[in-house]
C-alpha cells in the first residue's frame, strides 16, 4: 500500500513548541508565574498536528490506519519515556525513603499506563500542593492526557469515515471533524465551570481529561478548519495577522501574572489562552509575516525539536539534584540542572529517539 501523503513541516510550530517548553522550565525554576501554561500550548499544537495528519491520510487513502498511527506515536514517545523511568526508578534506590519509594512506585505504574492524571486525582494529590514535596514524575500528567487523546481520537475520526461510507455519502471528512471538535470544546468548557470549586484545591479540573481536553480539541477544530482552506502559501489577512500579535500580548500577560490557583484561570482563562495559541497557529501556517519569522528563529526551532526530551528530563533533574543533595545554590545549581537536562536530552534524541523513530536500529527506515 502506498504511504499516505505527508503533512508539510512548519518550522514556526517548532518555535512555538520551543517557547512552550521554555515557559514550563522557567515556571518550575521559579522564574515565570504562569509558565505552566506552556502545557496548554502543547495541547493545542498536538490536537492541530495529529488531526492534520489524520485528515491528510484520509485524503490520500480514503481511510485512517489505526495501526500505523499508533506505531508512529509509540516510536516517537516510548523510548525516551522508558529511559526516564529506568533512570528515575533506579536512582530511587539511592535516595528514596520507604514512603517515597511507595509513592514513586505508584507514580511510575501510572506513568507507564498513561493514567498519571487519573492517579493523581484518585489518590487526592493536590497538584499545586505537590510542589511542597514533589515527585520526580508528577509532570507526566500532561503526557497521560495527550496519550489518551492519541488512543481515542483516531478511532473517533475513523468512526466518522465508516459512518459516512455506510450512508453512501462522500461528504468531506473535515467539516464533520470540525463540528465534533467544537462540540467537544464546548463540553469541556462547561465541565470546567460545573466542577470547579474555588473553595477546593483545583486538582480535579486542572488534571482531568475531560476538563483539559478542550485545548486539544480546539487544535483539532483548527486543523479541520484549515483543511478546507489550503491557502498556506499566501499571506494571512491583515486582520488575522493583527489578531496573532494580540494573542501574543494576551499570552505574555497570562504567562507572567496568572497563578495556577487563580479562579480566573478556571473561569475562562485556560480557554482564552487556548484560543490565543490557536490564533497564532492560524497565522503562522500561512508561512509569511513577522510572527512566522519570529517563531522560525533558529534557536527557538532547535529547542522545539527536542522539546519532548527537555520536558521529560528537566523536572526529575530539578527534583533529584536539589540544594540538599548537591550542596549547591542558585544560580550555580540552576546552571548545573539545565546543563544536565540539555546533555541528557540531546544524547537521548541523537542515540535513542531518532534511531528508533526512523527505524535505523533495525537497518531500514520506518
Amino acid at each position: 500500500m502506498d504511504r499516505p501523503p505527508r503533512l508539510a513541516h512548519l518550522s514556526a510550530l517548532d518555535g512555538l513548541r520551543g517557547i512552550a517548553v521554555l515557559g514550563v522550565i522557567a515556571f518550575h525554576a521559579g522564574y515565570l508565574t504562569g509558565g505552566y501554561l506552556g502545557v496548554d500550548a502543547f495541547f493545542v499544537l498536538s490536537g492541530f498536528l495529529i488531526t492534520s495528519l489524520l485528515l491528510v491520510e484520509h485524503h490520500g487513502t480514503g481511510t485512517v490506519s489505526l495501526g500505523r498511527f499508533w506505531q508512529r506515536r509509540a516510536r516517537r514517545l516510548l523510548p525516551a519515556l522508558g529511559l526516564l523511568l529506568v533512570v528515575v526508578v533506579g536512582s530511587a534506590l539511592l535516595w528514596a525513603t520507604a514512603e517515597q519509594a511507595r509513592r514513586l512506585r505508584g507514580d511510575a505504574l501510572a506513568t507507564i499506563a498513561y493514567v498519571a492524571n487519573w492517579y493523581a486525582i484518585a489518590v487526592d494529590q493536590g497538584y499545586w500542593a505537590q510542589y511542597e514535596s514533589p515527585s520526580p514524575l508528577q509532570h507526566t500528567w500532561s503526557l497521560a492526557i495527550e496519550e489518551q487523546f492519541y488512543l481515542v481520537w483516531p478511532v473517533v475520526v475513523l468512526g466518522l469515515v465508516v459512518l459516512a461510507a455506510r450512508g453512501g455519502r462522500s461528504r468531506p471528512l473535515a467539516p464533520r471533524v470540525l463540528a465534533l471538535s467544537l462540540v467537544g470544546v464546548a463540553g469541556s468548557f462547561v465541565a470546567m465551570q460545573v466542577w470547579y470549586d474555588p473553595e477546593q484545591e483545583p486538582t480535579r479540573v486542572y488534571l482531568g481529561t475531560i476538563t483539559r481536553s478542550g485545548a486539544i480539541l480546539l487544535g483539532a477544530a483548527l486543523a479541520a478548519w484549515a483543511a478546507r482552506r489550503p491557502d498556506d502559501e499566501v499571506p494571512a489577512p491583515r486582520w488575522l495577522r493583527a489578531a496573532g500579535w494580540a494573542a501574543v500580548a494576551v499570552l505574555a500577560v497570562a504567562w507572567t501574572t496568572l497563578d495556577g490557583r487563580d479562579p480566573l484561570l478556571y473561569r475562562g482563562g485556560l480557554a482564552v489562552c487556548g484560543l490565543c495559541v490557536a490564533t497564532i497557529i492560524a497565522v503562522v501556517r500561512h508561512r509569511h509575516g513577522s510572527l512566522h519569522q519570529a517563531l522560525s528563529w533558529r534557536p527557538l526551532v532547535a529547542v522545539g525539536l527536542v522539546s519532548y526530551g527537555l520536558y521529560l528530563w528537566h523536572w526529575p533533574i530539578f527534583v533529584l539534584l536539589d540544594e540538599e543533595r548537591t550542596g549547591l545554590q542558585d544560580p550555580i545549581l540552576l546552571v548545573v540542572q539545565l546543563a544536565l537536562t540539555v546533555a541528557i536530552t540531546l544524547a537521548s534524541y541523537r542515540w535513542l529517539e531518532q534511531p528508533i523513530r526512523h527505524g535505523r536500529l533495525r537497518g531500514r527506515p520506518a
